[in-house]
């Protein structure tokens, strides 16, 4: 029997706007009104679908938590949704740091140790418009608002995300142009790659004056990628290189300012040279035969 020891932390994971509904002030809503139809989004916002109610998390978090609790989860991720709590640059909304304190108390009403999530993926409608993670003040824009919420929710949190999957936000924002803003500029990537670190270091050190004895990371995602062929130097070579930024840079710079790792993994990949994949650079990801999810 395979036992894990005494205080192991089993839960879920959730981000605000996948599951509150309501979220009509950040740029996925509006992504998902204007965004390009691609390969990534067709199948979620091709028929007009759009986040809207969600799973009403917002106002059933209570008996979400009762669920989960009754399941044997102990633990619990979440996100507060930045643009709720600062809905203009010079504004908080009071109304939503009362909710996100009851979201909190409900945590602790069922047992459920919090991770909170400072930043999954979405940004205040406000904060896209001055040019989000390309504007060279953004790393002190979302210290100001990590300072405020560890002033008002610090006391209740036992763990702390600051971004999630900052390595994501940079490839599919910037390179591949699936996500907001949709674009493809490697030196733009550059840019938001270094202010993102900038963030979170600026971020762990806000909360850290706070909650000296707090413990704070952010969420990388990690992929296991191997060349098709190994004796291939083309697909060895792309192979490492794409390993160094997906998996080891963000940490490498961040190494100094990290009290635990949040760990996410998906999938393993195998790349393949293809000299007519004109669109990926001539190289594919080559998925195992394996039962896969409906994510893939």
């Amino acid at each position: 029997m395979l036992l894990f020891p005494k205080g192991f932390l089993w839960g879920a994971s959730t981000a605000a706007h996948q599951v509150e509904g309501g979220n009509f002030n950040n740029d996925w809503w509006k992504f998902e009104q204007e965004g390009k139809i691609n390969k990534f989004v067709a199948s979620a916002i091709k028929d007009g679908s759009s986040a809207k109610i969600a799973c009403n998390h917002y106002h059933l978090f209570d008996k979400d938590f009762a669920l989960a609790q009754k399941l044997g989860h102990n633990s619990h991720r979440l996100s507060i949704e930045w643009s709720r709590i600062q809905p203009k640059p010079n504004s908080w909304d009071k109304n939503e740091v009362e909710h996100y304190r009851q979201v909190l108390k409900s945590l602790k009403k069922h047992k459920l140790t919090s991770f909170i999530t400072l930043h999954h993926f979405t940004n205040p409608l406000w904060f896209s418009k001055i040019g989000g993670w390309e504007n060279p003040k953004s790393p002190e824009i979302f210290a100001r608002y990590v300072k405020f919420c560890v002033q008002n929710f610090g006391d209740s949190v036992n763990f702390w995300l600051t971004i999630n999957e900052p390595q994501v936000i940079i490839s599919n924002g910037y390179i591949h142009g699936l996500f907001p803003p949709e674009k493809r500029n490697p030196l733009l990537a550059i840019k938001v790659a270094r202010n993102l670190v900038k963030a979170h270091s600026l971020a762990y050190q806000e909360i850290h004056k706070v909650q000296k004895k707090t413990n704070v990371s952010f969420t990388t995602l990690q992929m296991f990628i191997e060349p098709s062929r190994k004796w291939f130097l083309p697909e060895i070579l792309v192979t490492k290189t794409i390993n160094f930024f997906q998996n080891q840079w963000f940490l490498n710079q961040t190494k100094n300012h990290l009290d635990f790792i949040g760990l996410d993994y998906y999938h393993y990949a195998k790349l393949q040279f293809n000299p007519t994949s004109v669109k990926t650079l001539f190289f594919d990801f080559i998925p195992e035969k394996l039962e896969k999810s409906d994510f893939g």
